[in-house]
C-alpha cells in the first residue's frame, strides 16, 4: 500500500483569473500549507494554512484568485502534525496549473476526454488476493496428514477466510502493472501548441463494485476506493497535479446499474438505496469539492468555460428513476435548456456519462423488448436500457432534441463515456435543408479489460420527434469506432471546428505529435466542421 503520510493534491476548476487546488492529509498530518508561486521566477503569489477535518476525511480545497490570464503557476502543499512544523515537511506535494485564457480569446486549445478507469492498483489487489488464496490452499493441503477427513477442515473455514480477504480492502504492497497514466502524464507536461490544457473524466473514476459486486456500502469503503485508485499509483498522483480535472460520477462510482428505484442483481430489494448516500458523501469530498461553485440544492451538475467554448457537465445518475422515466430531474433539464440558449452562438460541449446520440443494439440477438421494470429487465437489453436510447429515457432525450430544434441550437457536441470504446456518431434532426446536426464523441476507457465493438451499435437508426405539434425526423449514424484498446481522446477545438485523435493508454505505439498542416504525418483522426 502506498505511503499515505505523503499528502496529495489535485488541480480543480480553473478560470482566466482563478484556480482551485484540492488536497488531502491524514490523521498524523492534518495541518496543510498550500503555496502558489509564479512559474516564471519562483516568486510567491499566495499561500494559505489550515487544519483539516477528520469528518471530511482530511480533504479540503482552496481557491486562489486575482491570477493572470493564461499564466503558469507552481503549486506546493506541505503537511505536518502541527502548524509550526509545516516548513519542515521533507516531501511536499508538488504540481502546476496554467490559468485559462480570456473569454474573448480565439486561440485553439486542446483537452483530454476519457472515462472508465479500472485501476491497475485494484487489479493488482484482486490478483494478489487470488494468488494468495490459491497458495494458502496448497500450503494447507500439503500440511494435512489425515486424508480427506482432515482436508474438509479447509473447506469448512473457507467462508471465514473469504471474509478476511474482503476485510483487507484488497490492499497489496507493490504496484506491478504499468500505469495507463504514464503516457497521459507525459502528454500534459510536454510544452507545445497541442498540449492538453485540462481533462474531462466522464464517469466511472472508481470501480467500487470491483471485484465483488455485492460489496457493502459505507463512506469509509468509498473513501478507501478513491485513495487506492488515485494515490497508490505514483503516475496517477503526478497526472492529477499537472492540469485541471473535471469529473462526473456514473454507476460504478456508486454501484453497477444504479437507479434510485432499480432492484440490482445480487442486491436485496431496497438495499440498493443504501449505496447513494455514502457514495455521494465521498464524491463530494474527493471530487465535487474542487468543481465550480456548488448549488444550494446540492446538485452536482455544473458548467464552465475555456476561452469562447462552453461546457455543461450533466449528472445522469443520482436523480435517475427508471419507472418515472427520468434520467435527470426537472431542475437540471431547465438549467440545460437555459444554458443552451445563453450560449447559442458559442461552441458547446455537453458531457453525459452515458451515450446520448448513439443507438445501441439489443445484445446478441435475444429478444429486443425494452422494459421499464428494473427488477425484470432482460439481461440482453441491459446496456441499451441504461443509455438515453433506452425506452425509459427516450422521452427526456426527445425533450432535449425538441428544444435544440425549436431554438436552432448549433455547434453542439456531446462528450460521453461508459461505452469502453472511442467513437464519433452524428444525429440529424429535422427535415432535409432545415435541420441541425449533433455530434457525439465517446472517450475510450482509460483502462479496461472488456471493450465494445461496432456490432454493439446500429450503424444507422431513424426515428421521429414531435415539436410544436408537428413531427420531425431524426437519423443517427455511427461514423467511426475504435475499440479493443484502452485509450482517451485528445480533442482540439477552434470556434468553428473540432478535431480529435485517439491516444492509447495501454500498449500500442506511442502516438506522434499531432500536426495541423495539410498533408503532414500524424494528422488528427477525425474532424467536425460547423
Amino acid at each position: 500500500m502506498a505511503n499515505e503520510t505523503q499528502g496529495q493534491i489535485i488541480i480543480g476548476h480553473t478560470t482566466d483569473h482563478s484556480a482551485r487546488v484540492w488536497f488531502r492529509g491524514e490523521e498524523r498530518r492534518r495541518w496543510v500549507q498550500v503555496r502558489l508561486d509564479s512559474d516564471a521566477d519562483g516568486s510567491p503569489v499566495e499561500f494559505v494554512e489550515r487544519k483539516l477535518d477528520r469528518d471530511r476525511d482530511f480533504t479540503g480545497v482552496e481557491e486562489f484568485t486575482g491570477l493572470g490570464a493564461d499564466t503558469p503557476y507552481a503549486v506546493e502543499a506541505r503537511f505536518a502534525r502541527r502548524r509550526s512544523q509545516l516548513k519542515r515537511d521533507p516531501s511536499p506535494a508538488k504540481g502546476r496549473v496554467r490559468t485559462f485564457p480570456a473569454a474573448n480569446s480565439e486561440t485553439p486549445f486542446s483537452f483530454l476526454h476519457g472515462s472508465c478507469n479500472l485501476s491497475t492498483v485494484r487489479l493488482m489487489h484482486a490478483g494478489g488476493l487470488a494468488a494468495g488464496t490459491l497458495g494458502a490452499l496448497f500450503a494447507m493441503v500439503s500440511l494435512m496428514r489425515g486424508g480427506w477427513f482432515d482436508k474438509l477442515r479447509w473447506y469448512r473455514h473457507k467462508r471465514s477466510f473469504g471474509s478476511v480477504l474482503k476485510a483487507s480492502g484488497f490492499e497489496q504492497s507493490t504496484l506491478k502493472l504499468s500505469s495507463p497514466f504514464d503516457r497521459l502524464a507525459r502528454l500534459v507536461t510536454t510544452e507545445g501548441p497541442d498540449q492538453p490544457r485540462f481533462m474531462i473524466h466522464a464517469g466511472d473514476q472508481i470501480y467500487f463494485d470491483f471485484p465483488f459486486s455485492g460489496r457493502r456500502p459505507s463512506t469509509a469503503a468509498y473513501r478507501r476506493t478513491y485513495r487506492q485508485t488515485w494515490f497508490e499509483d505514483p503516475e496517477v498522483r503526478g497526472f492529477l497535479s499537472q492540469c485541471p480535472h473535471y469529473m462526473m460520477l456514473d454507476d460504478h462510482d456508486i454501484v453497477d446499474g444504479f437507479a434510485n428505484d432499480r432492484i440490482l442483481p445480487g442486491i436485496r430489494p431496497r438495499e440498493h438505496r443504501k449505496y447513494l448516500g455514502p457514495a455521494k458523501k465521498a464524491y463530494r469530498e474527493y471530487v465535487d469539492l474542487r468543481h465550480p461553485s456548488r448549488k444550494p440544492d446540492g446538485a452536482v451538475y455544473y458548467d464552465f468555460g475555456y476561452g469562447p467554448a462552453r461546457f455543461f457537465v450533466m449528472d445522469t445518475r443520482t436523480k435517475r428513476y427508471l419507472r418515472q422515466e427520468q434520467m435527470i430531474d426537472c431542475d437540471q433539464m431547465e438549467a440545460l435548456k437555459q444554458w443552451l440558449c445563453d450560449h447559442n452562438d458559442a461552441l458547446k460541449f455537453v458531457v453525459s456519462s452515458v451515450a446520448f446520440v448513439a443507438e445501441l443494439r439489443p445484445d446478441r440477438g435475444r429478444r429486443s423488448l425494452d422494459s421499464r421494470d428494473g427488477s425484470r429487465v432482460d439481461p440482453a437489453i441491459e446496456e441499451r436500457m441504461d443509455k438515453w436510447c433506452g425506452l425509459p429515457y427516450r422521452k427526456q432525450r426527445e425533450e432535449i432534441l425538441q428544444h435544440v430544434l425549436e431554438k436552432q441550437i448549433g455547434r453542439l457536441v456531446f462528450l460521453v463515456g461508459d461505452m469502453h470504446c472511442a467513437y464519433h456518431a452524428t444525429m440529424r434532426v429535422g427535415h432535409v435543408g432545415q435541420g441541425l446536426t449533433l455530434h457525439e464523441l465517446a472517450g475510450g476507457p482509460v483502462y479496461q479489460l472488456r471493450f465494445a465493438s461496432r456490432r454493439d451499435f446500429y450503424d444507422e437508426c431513424r426515428g421521429t420527434i414531435t415539436s410544436r405539434g408537428r413531427p420531425y425526423p431524426y437519423a443517427t449514424s455511427l461514423r467511426r469506432i475504435e475499440g479493443a484498446t484502452s485509450s482517451v481522446l485528445h480533442i482540439k477545438a477552434w470556434p468553428s471546428e473540432v478535431r480529435w485523435r485517439i491516444v492509447p493508454t495501454r500498449g500500442g505505439i506511442e502516438p506522434a505529435p499531432a500536426k495541423d498542416g495539410p498533408g503532414q504525418a500524424a494528422a488528427w483522426d477525425g474532424r467536425i466542421s460547423f
